[in-house]
């Protein structure tokens, strides 16, 4: 395994805990409908649970909720949970907001599907094994690659 490189690490993570790169996120460009019409593709197995690292504000898990029995979003920044929860579909009762680091806090799997925005070089590289999930789950990175020029499609 290649060592991880400088730019990943943590310190530079930490800044995402600063309240004013949580009120940064909400210029970020959206995830087009399609990545969730993909990622609802993925979940074939039982139980219909996922597993978000690092969520920031929810990106993702927010709107994964509707088609899931459980999104559990893990983030260890409070200030970006606290966000996510005043955000659509926040307070969904499938959605199990926990703050800290995805290699240190309980987890409750197995997970269907395992996804993570633009977050996963944050994580310890050695973490990122199934032997954390189960044996049922599918690996998905969705890694965050957003085009933004590109416009969501609206679909009716």
């Amino acid at each position: 395994m290649q060592p991880k490189p400088e730019s990943f690490s943590t310190s530079y993570a930490e800044s995402f805990k600063d309240q004013q790169i949580v009120n940064a996120y909400r210029y970020r460009p959206p995830y087009p409908d399609e990545v969730f019409t993909i990622l609802a593709g993925l979940i074939t197995e039982e139980p219909r649970t996922v597993l978000d690292v690092g969520t920031g504000s929810g990106d993702l898990a927010r709107r994964l909720v509707d088609i899931v029995e459980r999104v559990d979003a893990v983030d260890p920044s409070a200030h970006m949970i606290a966000q996510g929860k005043r955000l659509p579909n926040g307070n969904h009762p499938h959605l199990h907001w926990i703050c800290g680091r995805v290699e240190e806090v309980p987890l409750a799997p197995p997970y269907a599907l395992i996804t993570a925005g633009s977050s996963i070089h944050w994580t310890a590289w050695r973490w990122r094994s199934p032997t954390h999930t189960g044996r049922s789950t599918r690996w998905t990175l969705q890694e965050k690659e957003r085009n933004p020029t590109k416009r969501p499609s609206s679909r009716s």
